[in-house]
């Protein structure tokens, strides 16, 4: 299992943990409790989304995995929702909620600031009562805190795994390996055609003995050439490949600092553009991608948590 892969799981196991720790305190008055999910809704429609993209654009043998990485974390996500809805307004949670929305988005459609003064003093909004935009990112910040930065982490996680693989650098020649070619074949001439055996016995094993001594004194000097070259190359290698060492171990810190640092910056405009798009109202929302408003939208939602 590569360095990447590794990492990459550990951050899903880290961020699953992530959506059950302490969050900001949500209002606890119905309209608190269904304004904070609702904003927790559109958190996980905008990151379903941003990450379906990444898998689209993930190499194949990634997406089964990534996929089940994003499945998991909007599976927490919805039990989550669900399940601080239900605790707080029981069983009628899910009519509560489809309300909610379907009101909501039609008084924001309209610009209905009555509607935007009561629901900010129900839920603690210091206001002043100016747009629904400010409301929203008011909610996102001081309520989905830890679902925000957890949503961030995963798809830069994502994102970072869907990255194809970097080829292998190729292969460092090996001067001691190439120094070292195969003794050339020995040939012996035969005897011409026709002529007596033992005329040419004597002669024939005379040459066979000059070439084999030949070949093992060939032999020898290659073998002594060879180790006193060994051994001052050696030496030579030795202080290079130290030297390459401390080099690379230089090279990795200052990358591994300049990858974090690109790292948090990536994430901190990833929380940012969410936080936009949250705060930016329903065109932004989920009835952006829908052209949902009202009872639509709210059945939309509604189906998706309580499915």
């Amino acid at each position: 299992m590569n360095r990447a892969t590794c990492l990459f799981l550990a951050g899903c196991l880290a961020l699953s943990a992530g959506l059950f720790t302490a969050r900001a305190a949500i209002p606890e008055t119905p309209s608190g409790a269904l304004m904070a999910n609702y904003l927790r809704y559109l958190l996980l429609d905008q990151v379903e989304t941003q990450g379906a993209d990444v898998i689209a654009q993930a190499p194949a043998a990634d997406q089964a995995g990534l996929r089940a990485a994003l499945d998991r974390w909007t599976g927490a996500l919805q039990q989550t929702i669900r399940g601080d809805l239900e605790a707080r307004l029981g069983d009628n949670a899910r009519q509560q909620f489809e309300d909610f929305i379907d009101a909501f988005s039609r008084a924001e459609q309209a610009q209905d600031m009555a509607y935007l003064e009561n629901l900010g003093r129900e839920t603690g909004w210091p206001g002043p009562v100016s747009a629904y935009e400010d409301f929203r990112r008011w909610g996102v910040e001081s309520w989905l805190a830890s679902d925000m930065q957890g949503g961030v982490d995963l798809l830069s996680e994502m994102t970072a795994r869907a990255q194809p693989a970097a080829a292998p650098p190729p292969r460092k020649s090996n001067p001691l390996r190439d120094a070292e070619a195969a003794p050339a074949a020995v040939e012996y001439e035969e005897p011409e055609s026709g002529a007596p055996l033992q005329s040419f016995s004597s002669l024939r094993e005379e040459r066979r003995q000059k070439a084999l001594e030949q070949a093992q004194a060939g032999m020898q000097q290659v073998a002594s050439e060879r180790e006193a070259w060994e051994q001052e190359y050696a030496s030579d290698v030795a202080a290079k490949a130290q030297a390459e060492a401390e080099a690379m171990k230089k090279q990795a810190e200052r990358l591994a600092a300049t990858d974090q640092e690109v790292l948090e910056q990536d994430k901190n405009s990833l929380k940012t553009k969410l936080i936009g798009v949250l705060a930016g109202g329903v065109e932004a929302g989920v009835g952006g991608f829908t052209g949902a408003v009202g009872s639509r939208l709210a059945d939309e939602a509604v189906n998706e948590i309580f499915k």
